[in-house]
């Protein structure tokens, strides 16, 4: 099951503004060849992984179509057995994954995204702060908001967004969920993953109270970080 909670990104030629910076929403799942961008010493593995499979999916759509295909093999109307025996059940079925193929299909390749640490620790500062708790929300305990996650650490200019997957922690099912969009009838996520704007990317992946795992990926078009900031963070 999919449940969308939040979209403020309609379609990429009409992208919505959050204090100065747009932002998207998030998914929930229930249950259970393109070059890497270069990646700074401090960046780990899951943080490479899903890194990379944004890359892949950016730079030569066409792979995760191949890849989506396979996805597509495993349904059974609204059901969807997954590796390891799991069982999802979908709103939409193959409809979502149709919909992610046609589209990914007509996607002109885009620059690969570059890793951001300090929207990385945006990331994961809202993992500590909503996974212990269960929260399935883009707010903080603290009612903060992407934008005012993301300023923590430097300024974002132009537009931002950020996506939140739950029940995933393998790095190209996360991307593949996202891209499918299931239930989101914006497609806010796919949108985000594909907007040509978007430089940077930060990530981090943790533990979540309910669905047991949960990943943040904030985008930006470009971001000034505030090194302070970051070595403080950094140091607690």
């Amino acid at each position: 099951m999919t449940t969308f909670l939040k979209s403020h990104l309609p379609a990429q030629a009409n992208l919505l503004k959050f204090l100065g910076c747009g932002w998207l929403g998030l998914v929930m799942t229930v249950a259970h060849a393109a070059p890497d961008a270069p990646a700074p010493a401090h960046i780990n593995e899951i943080q490479k992984a899903v890194l990379n499979e944004l890359n892949i999916a950016r730079t030569t759509p066409l792979k995760y179509v191949e890849y989506l295909k396979d996805r597509r093999r495993g349904f059974k109307g609204m059901i969807f057995s997954a590796p390891g025996g799991i069982r999802v059940t979908t709103r939409e079925g193959v409809v979502a994954i149709d919909d992610a193929i046609e589209a990914l299909s007509k996607q002109p390749p885009l620059t690969a995204l570059q890793f951001s640490g300090g929207l990385a620790l945006a990331a994961l500062d809202h993992v500590q702060d909503t996974g212990p708790k269960g929260i399935v929300s883009h707010d903080g305990t603290d009612d903060s908001n992407p934008f005012a996650r993301v300023s923590r650490y430097g300024e974002p200019e132009g537009f931002s967004g950020e996506c939140i997957s739950f029940g995933r922690s393998d790095a190209r099912q996360i991307v593949l969920t996202l891209i499918i969009d299931d239930g989101v009838a914006s497609r806010g996520h796919r949108l985000s993953i594909f907007t040509k704007e978007f430089r940077l990317a930060g990530i981090a992946r943790g533990p979540h109270k309910t669905f047991k795992d949960m990943c943040v990926i904030d985008f930006a078009c470009d971001f000034k970080e505030d090194k302070q900031a970051v070595r403080k963070r950094l140091a607690k």
